[in-house]
């Protein structure tokens, strides 16, 4: 597995600069016929950039209540597709 944070594209609206940081995991594999690769993106934090400075927002999951959630990491066959 592979696993790195990057910033994703900034937006830009009036005098804020909106910039996404993401965390980028890469599974791969080889079987008996071939190979497989999974890649999963998901936000962990938000920079805003105005005037009066900089701020970073950090980003939590909460779950749903009352559904389960499969996670790619917990499904690594994928059987929940």
């Amino acid at each position: 597995m592979k696993e790195e944070a990057r910033t994703g594209q900034p937006v830009v609206i009036g005098e804020l600069t909106i910039t996404a940081i993401e965390r980028v995991r890469v599974y791969c594999g080889a079987s008996g016929v071939g190979i497989w690769v999974y890649a999963h993106k998901e936000p962990v934090s938000v920079v805003i950039d105005s005037p009066n400075g900089q701020r970073k927002i950090e980003l939590t999951i909460q779950e749903p209540e009352g559904r389960q959630v499969i996670h790619p990491e917990d499904d690594p066959l994928g059987s929940s597709a």
